[in-house]
């Protein structure tokens, strides 16, 4: 802790230490100060999130650093109430008893094996994931008590269990087309207003994306192949028969569902702000006679994570206001003159693989997403690229305590740390082969690489 604070401390105040002139001006001091002090906190944990998230803005308001339009600004776009939205559907999902049903549904038809629980459990995640996304917790509660029903200790196969959900909700959000929100709002002040993906073209986009998850529920299903054949066909048969009927909520709760992804892929035809819709639909889940969530759904929504999503895209708000983006290009450009777009992307993923060891990856988009969007903008490479490219890049990590998503099914203590390693290792040898064999040559084939 000493440690994190030296460096949280210190390296803000080498940049309070520089001497302003005409470019590098007193708000610009402020600005990148206080936003590397947050940023090194958001990335040691050693103040809460939600208390850097809060302070800020505040502070940036206070010294004059931008005016309080710029800094709330925000507030006001669809990104933080839409993720509002679908962390409530998510809390209603699991509440109702949706998600498992849909899982025990999944995995008995893939076999209830354990290569069919693998890929039952990547099925599900991949559907939970692309419509409402936000299903970490509980899955990683529900593959938890898979491993316990089956008698699966600290084992190889019941990491593989583990990690194979996480990966269901994590992986997928690679080709989401959602997944860039928060980095579109934040490098908004350099690429000008950008437009989500649709539904399915997010898909077609990044099918090379979605043949890599597919591809890592293989190996896992291989590199944790159990020594005895293991079936779970009683106990998912049993616990499904134990919910029994559909009741009101799920009911309900699936109505909403459908509705929703219905709004979404039938935008040209009804022509309304899919994005707003998205942030209105799940808040029918809490209109009485509508919709099936509760009090305690909504109090359970994480408050603090919008908070610091808000607090992230601030920093793009502001950094735009102060012309930092042009500073950074006019830096930057000069080295990159003469190679290709190859190597700005070969930089882009070494340099966030690395940065993974000492931030986590939201602090990660957090301070990167504006100057990749700016550099990648000067290169007349689309930004829309360089985010989709940045989440598949922040997601490649060897140790659990690198992403807190990830750590959360570690937490539960069955999976060994060796066993965890050797997989994400794997991973991250194999999305480096797809991202260059395959995705980049996509794009450039598809037109998605360029401006």
């Amino acid at each position: 802790d000493m440690i994190k604070w030296f460096f949280t401390l210190v390296l803000p105040l080498l940049i309070a230490a520089i001497p302003i002139n005409d470019v590098f001006t007193m708000p610009m001091k402020l600005f990148l100060s206080s936003t590397l002090m947050a940023i090194l906190c958001f990335a040691f944990e050693i103040v809460p999130q939600t208390a850097v998230a809060l302070i800020l803005p505040i502070f940036w308001v206070f010294f004059n650093v931008a005016p309080a339009n710029v800094v709330f600004q925000p507030w006001t776009q669809y990104n933080v109430w839409m993720m509002f939205s679908g962390l409530l559907m998510a809390n209603v999902l699991e509440s109702t008893g949706l998600l498992s049903r849909i899982a025990y549904f999944c995995i008995l038809k893939t076999g209830a094996t354990y290569n069919g629980i693998l890929f039952g459990l990547a099925g599900a995640g991949f559907i939970i994931s692309m419509t409402i996304g936000h299903a970490v917790v509980p899955m990683a509660a529900l593959t938890y008590g898979i491993c316990l029903a089956l008698d699966l200790k600290l084992c190889k196969e019941s990491a593989g269990i583990m990690l194979v959900g996480a990966m269901s909700c994590l992986v997928v959000n690679m080709a989401k087309f959602t997944a860039p929100v928060l980095m579109m709002g934040i490098g908004e002040s350099i690429t000008g207003p950008l437009e989500l993906l649709g539904f399915f073209e997010s898909w077609f986009i990044n099918a090379p994306l979605i043949l890599f998850f597919v591809v890592m529920v293989f190996i896992a299903s291989r590199l944790f192949k159990p020594d005895q054949p293991i079936s779970g066909k009683e106990y998912f048969t049993q616990k499904l028969k134990e919910q029994g009927p559909m009741t009101t909520d799920e009911k309900k709760t699936a109505a909403v569902i459908v509705f929703y992804f219905l709004f979404i892929i039938t935008q040209k035809f009804h022509g309304f702000e899919v994005t707003w819709g998205m942030a209105i639909i799940p808040l029918l889940m809490a209109f009485p006679k509508i919709g099936a969530a509760t009090n305690k759904d909504i109090q359970r929504v994480n408050y603090g994570f919008i908070l610091f999503i808000t607090a992230c895209m601030g920093i793009g708000a502001v950094a735009g206001s102060l012309g930092l983006g042009q500073i950074i290009v006019q830096m930057v450009m000069p080295l990159l003159d003469g190679h290709g777009h190859y190597t700005f992307f070969l930089i882009e993923w070494v340099w966030l693989v690395a940065c993974n060891f000492v931030m986590t990856p939201l602090a990660m988009e957090a301070a990167f997403s504006l100057p990749l969007a700016t550099i990648g903008t000067g290169l007349g490479l689309n930004p829309m690229a360089v985010y989709y490219f940045m989440i598949s890049s922040v997601d490649q990590i060897i140790m659990p305590y690198e992403y807190a998503l990830y750590l959360i099914s570690f937490a539960f203590g069955i999976i060994r740390l060796t066993d965890f390693m050797k997989l994400m290792g794997i991973k991250m040898v194999v999305n480096l082969i797809i991202a260059f064999a395959i995705l980049l040559p996509w794009w450039k084939l598809i037109g998605f690489l360029y401006v």
